[in-house]
């Protein structure tokens, strides 16, 4: 299980993303998830308060199903959105866009 309890910061948050491509099921503060494209509860959970959060962990921890489903759903999410080749595709869409 990923776990991303961030309260403060900026940008998007490589950790999640890591955890993502690894499979893993995700438990994130809403901070914590910034800049990326996600459903709660699908791909990963946000919880931002304290006790829910710890909840949360220990929910996935006890349904291997859900922590494995949800897993699987972070990963195709990575792969699909923000895997080199695909950000570089867009990128280069970009450039060739403002370059006309």
């Amino acid at each position: 299980i990923g776990i991303c309890p961030i309260r403060e910061g900026s940008g998007t948050r490589l950790k999640v993303l890591t955890y993502m491509a690894a499979g893993l099921g995700v438990v994130s503060t809403s901070k914590g998830s910034e800049g990326i494209h996600y459903t709660d509860g699908q791909e990963l959970t946000i919880v931002d308060e304290p006790q829910a959060f710890a909840d949360a962990i220990v929910t996935l921890l006890l349904d291997r199903a859900a922590l494995h489903k949800m897993g699987q759903a972070g990963h195709q999410l990575a792969r699909e959105s923000y895997d080199w080749p695909v950000i570089g595709k867009e990128l280069a869409a970009f450039y060739a866009r403002i370059l006309k």
